[in-house]
Parts: structure tokens; sequence; C-alpha cells
């Protein structure tokens, strides 16, 4: 990999890490987030590796001895593809696979298991002989912490390892400089580290730990002298990449909670608007946070563009605009930059449908479901009250993909209760029944009650799903819906062609059970006058 895709795997590494750990509410951010640079050179540049073999007998191995710092090891091996996403977000929870320290009988690709410090130097040096003993060419890397280097254990093998020339093992020192109680050098200094090591027969090299080429450069120079083992001090600040983090001993465990979380996660958050701040209100976000807010003007194409180049850089980028204009306009901009690179760009769009009005046919975005539902690794969302919005965005900029979400323009009825939970990918039971099943997205939610509550009246009880999700759809609800209630009615604020109700019906389709009615706009431009008049 190139210095530049390293640099953008590291900003992955490090949001998976905080994403990680809010998720669990523990675990050990400062130095996960420190050490991101040298883990994820050695994982996708330096180490020989067999994704399809765990115990390949010629990989290089990789001993975490501060495994306290698993959600960073962790976060590379879903990086690496050797863990999915799932898996990672299950860490520190009840019956997980991952626990707070590594374990090398539960998760595939971890060499040993680490938590009490001082432990992995030993492990490693004994690896290494073997390799020695066995003929093998693989390398051993054992990554300690400047803290655990007060361990008495770590000293005998820093005098082991050079009497048996072991020019195979290379220990890595994460010098953060910060311990759980504070700073190394006011509990128990450890300088001169570097002539301490060299005095015991190491050949040392101290870098920067946040430049990659000096990491990557130095990594592939090893060993550093044939018959000695190699040192490197590497140079790093605690927390790296969350402000509130860095260089402070009290991240060195726990989790952010609230405002803290909301910060960490938004820390990488760039607003990026095309001359419409006061339509889409994205100028509530410039008022706070200026510098990550980027007025791009007439430009639709140009934004989409630039929020790629920002997501490929670590970053979340939150695109604001009309409708109509990013899901026509800027279409093949969204489709070869932003969906077929997987970028992690969120398309935030407001005057969804025929929301506005009498600005006529040119502003209408009756199709746009449609679009963004056909391009491949797109998820579309439209949520269909405030409530919901809010957490619906929130899942939204959480999720790791480009995302599509769609609102009207003007205030929606309330129908979400404080008991309803949007989650990504789920429909939404707003009424129970058994009758039949109207299935809405959008603003149209709130017909879907009205329209169930006034059957009720009658004696008919229909259920109402709210599939804000319209891509990825949830399968088990719409076959539930047509095997215990065989008739659906879909309800959407968009033309019949393409959007929630072909969603529908191709599940529906598929399983051969069940009726649908589509409701929507029939296949024909809307003219002029208010919403409510023109559906």
């Amino acid at each position: 990999m190139t210095i530049q895709e390293l640099e953008h795997k590291v900003k992955e590494a490090r949001k998976l890490i905080v994403e990680t750990i809010i998720a669990a509410g523990v675990g050990h951010a400062g130095g996960s987030l420190s050490s991101a640079d040298v883990m994820t050179a050695l994982y996708f540049e330096i180490m020989k590796m067999d994704p399809a073999n765990p115990h390949w007998p010629d990989r290089d191995r990789f001993v975490a001895s501060k495994g306290h710092s698993s959600a960073g090891l962790y976060s590379q091996l879903h990086l690496k593809g050797l863990m999915s996403r799932e898996q990672l977000l299950t860490f520190r929870q009840n019956g997980s696979m991952l626990s707070g320290h590594p374990d090398m009988r539960k998760v595939p690709f971890v060499e040993m298991s680490t938590g009490s410090l001082g432990h992995g130097l030993a492990v490693g040096i004994g690896m290494a002989i073997a390799g020695k003993l066995d003929k093998k060419d693989y390398r051993v890397f054992v990554m300690i912490g400047d803290g655990e280097s007060q361990e008495g254990s770590i000293w005998e093998g820093a005098l082991c390892a050079p009497h048996y020339k072991l020019d195979n093992l290379t220990v890595i020192l994460d010098r953060n400089r910060i311990q759980i109680d504070g700073f190394t050098e006011d509990i128990m200094p450890l300088e001169p580290v570097a002539d301490k090591w060299r005095a015991f027969g190491w050949e040392v090299r101290e870098i920067n730990g946040h430049s990659m080429s000096e990491v990557v450069s130095t990594l592939r120079s090893v060993p550093f002298a044939a018959g000695k083992p190699s040192f490197i001090i590497s140079q790093t600040v605690k927390g790296k990449g969350v402000s509130f983090m860095e260089d402070n001993y009290v991240w060195h465990g726990g989790a952010p909670k609230g405002d803290l979380a909301e910060q960490a996660m938004r820390e990488n958050l760039v607003v990026l608007e095309a001359d419409l701040q006061d339509s889409t209100q994205s100028i509530q976000f410039q008022k706070v946070y200026p510098d990550r807010y980027l007025q791009m003007g007439v430009s639709e194409q140009n934004m989409m563009g630039v929020a790629t180049g920002l997501a490929l850089s670590g970053k979340i980028p939150v695109t604001h605009t009309f409708a109509c204009f990013a899901s026509m306009r800027a279409c093949e901009h969204v489709r070869t930059s932003i969906a077929y690179t997987r970028a992690n760009v969120k398309i935030f769009v407001s005057h969804g449908g025929v929301s506005a009005g009498s600005a006529g046919t040119s502003h209408h975005a009756t199709e746009d479901i449609a679009i963004m539902r056909a391009i491949a690794n797109m998820s579309v969302v439209v949520p269909g009250d405030a409530r919901e919005m809010k957490q619906a965005a929130a899942a939204a900029i959480a999720h790791d993909g480009p995302v599509y979400i769609r609102c009207g323009a003007g205030d929606a009825e309330d129908v979400y209760t404080e008991h309803d939970i949007f989650r990504f990918g789920k429909a939404t039971l707003l009424r129970e029944g058994g009758d039949a099943t109207i299935i809405s997205t959008g603003y149209l939610m709130y017909e879907a009650v009205c329209a169930a509550d006034l059957l009720a009246k009658e004696g008919k009880r229909v259920r109402v799903l709210q599939m804000a999700t319209v891509k990825p759809i949830d399968r088990e609800a719409i076959l539930r819906a047509a095997s215990e209630t065989g008739h659906i009615v879909t309800v959407e604020e968009h033309t019949v062609i393409g959007g929630l109700g072909s969603a529908v019906c191709e599940v529906v389709a598929q399983a051969g059970i069940g009726r649908v009615k589509i409701m929507g706009i029939n296949d024909h431009f809307c003219g002029v006058g208010t919403a409510a008049y023109l559906l």
C-alpha cells in the first residue's frame, strides 16, 4: 500500500476504536489510539499473513503485550477482513469473544492471550527461538507499553533476547509517556530508555510513531543489525486523534459518554452545503462549528467529489442540498465517486417528493428513491417525523458506508413516541393488526396511522409499518405481514415506479405470498400547488 493509503487506514482504525469503545461503554481508548499507526503498518504493509489460515507456519507473529489496547488490535483485524463489523461491536458485551484483553482461544489471528502486563515479551522470545530452531524466516513483533516497562519481567526478557542473538525479534515501545495514574516520568521514570536497551545489547531506533513514512521505513529495515534483536521507541501521543483525550492520562481507560461521546464522533464530522444553508438549515451547524463547515456554492457535483475525498481521508462528510439536485444533477458523482468506492459520505437532502410545492416540477423529487435505491452500496433512509429523523440521522452517521437520507420541507406531524426506536434496516411497528398492512415511508407515516385509526372504528384492524429504511429493506417484516395479513398497501410521496412499493413487491413476488397495492404518484410530473394539493 502507499503511504497515503496507510494513512487513510489509520484514520479508519481510530474511528473504529472510538465507536467500539463508546458502544461497549468501557475500554482503553488512549493506548489504542496512540499505537494505531504502528499496528496499521504492521498489518497492512509489513507482516506476512494468510487471511485464510491463521495457523500458517510461516506467518509473522504479532504479540500485543500491552493487551489492554485490544480495541486497537480488534479494529485492525476487522479492517483486514478477519472479523465482521457486527463482531467488532460486540466488544466487551455479554457472551462476546472479544474481551477487554485478547484471548487467543477465542479470537483467530490473536497470537497470545495477554492482559497481565509484562508477559508478552517472554512469549515473543520463545516464538523467535522456535523460528531459529526450525530454520524459519518468520519474524516476531512484540508491542509493549511504557507503564508496562516498569515490570521486572520486561527487563529479564531484555537480558535474554540478545543472549540468543534473536535478530528475528522486534520489540516496539509505544512511548506515549502515560500510564493509569499519570505520566510515567512522574511515577517511575524510564529515561534514558534508549541507553538502557542498548546497554542490554539491543539495536535501538527512535521514531515519530505518527509519521507513517517513518514508521514503515523503520519497520522495513529490521533487523537493524545481524545477530541482535531490534528495539523501536515509537514516540506517540496518548489518545491521538481525539482532542480531549490527547496527552491526558484520564483517558488511559474508560469510554466517553454523553456529550463527550458525541464530541468524539463529531470531531470527524464535516458539513458541506451547496448555497442552500437557510433552506436546509445546515447553517445551524455552521454557527457552532464554523471550521468544519464548507460552503461549496452552486456546485452539487463538485460537492460530492470533495465529500468523497474527505471520506477517503478518514472524515465523515455530510452533504446538504435539495433532493432533486443530489439525486439527478450530481447522480454520476454519487454513483461513481461515492458508491463505487464505498466512501463514507452521508447525503442529507431536503424538499423530497413534492414538498417544494409551488416551486414547480424542476424542484420536485419524485424519482429520487428509485434512483438511489438502484445504486449499489447506497443505503436509503426516509424518516417520517422529527423524532425519527433525529434517531435516523445519528444512525446514518454511525453507519459505515454511504447513506442517502431524505426529508421534506416544512413541519411533519409527530407520530413517533418516546418509546419508538429507529433501527437501521428495520421497520417500526406503529399499529398492530391482522386484516391488512399499510407500509409507509417518509411524512406519509402520519396519513398511514390516521387511515388505520379510521378503519379501526369500522372494526378493521390494520397493521402499520413505518419503513424508514427503504434500502436495505426489512424483508422479515414484509414477509411476516404478507403471511399474517395477506394484503399490503404501500404509501409514499414518490412515483409508484421504483420506490417503496417496488421494493416491497420485489420481496413479496420472490416469496410468492400476499398481494400488494402501491399508492403514490402515478407516472406523471406534478404541477404547481401545495404538497397537500399535489398529493
